[in-house]
């Protein structure tokens, strides 16, 4: 019996290898992050010819398929065996421009270098009502003070072993759990690090903002954890760390209707779940956009205040 993967003369293959364990005594690469075990799915290969002459799919085959991840025509060289006549399949990461996102002095032995699936605390933030300081300050004084205010995320962050991963305008998305902290302990991160954003943004709103600026800066907070997809994506040699999914559009919406329920800190029932409160909160049942069923959320904080009074919103 013999295989043939496109760009490489035909091997032979035994009755009980897989395509990977041939590929590789024949010195012929294969990317398989994983080691074999199906996990990472990086060692996919299109199936040209010869597919009667494989063996039926895995269990890992069929689970993948079932969530439409994994096409008929496409097999785990690390789960197919041939076990008979000869066939021909082609890498998916095949050429130099693939292999270079995963190997060389871009690469780092990390299942999130090549996409994984994980269970994080998602933390959205925005500066409130940003644009009228900004149309009427000056430009240095709208750069310091979104420095300021920036800093003091990331400090807040950072303290709770958070990452962020963008920052847009006078808001940031960050996430929790990416060191490996279970989902209760990345949950109770993120939330401590949403008081403590907000304690110290009122403390900075009478020591320094209110002083020199006549301003008092508000943020709104939302937080939802759940299963997101990791991986790095490099942009222009910049190794770029992508999390993304439907949780992560949950948590973003949750952050922009701080303004209509007029709460500064909202957290969806999963992350309030996950933690022990001593004290009651408000709950509300929203409709998100793009969100297919509703949400039941925790409200956390506090109303916003007038930018110049420093009262609630509408008195």
């Amino acid at each position: 019996m013999n295989i043939e993967i496109v760009g490489t003369p035909p091997f032979p293959i035994q009755r009980s290898q897989t395509i990977l364990n041939a590929a590789i005594e024949n010195n012929v690469p294969i990317f398989h992050t994983c080691g074999g075990k199906g996990d990472c799915t990086t060692c996919r290969v299109v199936v040209i010819e010869g597919s009667e002459n494989l063996s039926p799919s895995s269990d890992r085959e069929e689970w993948l398929r079932e969530r439409g991840r994994l096409p008929l025509n496409v097999r785990l060289a690390c789960q197919t065996q041939q076990t008979k006549g000869s066939a021909k399949v082609q890498r998916i990461i095949r050429d130099d421009d693939d292999v270079g996102f995963y190997l060389g002095a871009q690469s780092i032995d990390a299942e999130s270098e090549i996409g994984s699936e994980r269970m994080l605390s998602l933390f959205f933030i925005d500066i409130k009502d940003f644009t009228p300081f900004s149309e009427q300050s000056l430009a240095f004084d709208v750069v310091h003070v979104l420095r300021r205010l920036f800093r003091l995320f990331y400090d807040a962050i950072g303290y709770y072993k958070g990452d962020v991963i963008e920052t847009n305008g006078d808001g940031l998305y960050a996430v929790f759990g990416l060191d490996g902290t279970n989902t209760i302990q990345s949950a109770s991160n993120a939330v401590k690090a949403g008081f403590r954003i907000l304690d110290e943004l009122r403390r900075q709103n009478q020591t320094y903002f209110k002083p020199f600026f006549n301003y008092l800066f508000e943020a709104g907070i939302g937080i939802h954890s759940g299963k997101v997809i990791v991986g790095n994506i490099y942009s222009c040699s910049k190794d770029i760390t992508s999390v993304m999914g439907y949780n992560v559009s949950i948590a973003s919406r949750l952050q922009s209707i701080t303004r209509t329920l007029n709460n500064n800190f909202i957290i969806s029932k999963d992350v309030f779940h996950a933690l022990e409160f001593n004290t009651e909160y408000s709950t509300r049942v929203v409709n998100l956009k793009g969100v297919r069923e509703s949400l039941d959320v925790y409200l956390l904080g506090m109303p916003f205040v007038n930018s110049s009074t420093g009262k609630p919103a509408g008195h």
